[in-house]
């Protein structure tokens, strides 16, 4: 289902390189038509990384890494790009998450 409630078509899971700034990390992804992706915020968490906020902006840190951050309506985003890594679909498997 998309945020909407409408059913997606899904095509297989992709294996994928996420880039926002300098911060690099493979994700798996799931395929669909979509314009606007979403990535899960658990994975990162545990993976060691948290928010902080001055009063005036907001970004993702971990050691020293960092991820400006930016409100569209009531959801957190972050600009970035996302570089295929594989095609053919994954088997079900749990990826580490590596930052």
């Amino acid at each position: 289902m998309d945020a909407q409630g409408n059913a997606l078509v899904i095509d297989p899971t992709r294996l994928a390189k996420v880039r926002l700034g300098d911060v690099v990390f493979k994700e798996k992804f799931i395929v669909s038509g979509v314009t606007t992706p979403l990535l899960s915020l658990g994975n990162v968490m545990r993976g060691g990384w948290s928010i902080h906020n001055d009063g005036t902006a907001q970004w993702r840190t971990k050691d020293d890494m960092w991820i400006p951050l930016f409100l569209k309506r009531d959801s957190v985003c972050a600009k970035g790009y996302i570089q295929l890594i594989q095609m053919s679909p994954l088997p079900s498997q749990n990826l580490h998450f590596r930052l």
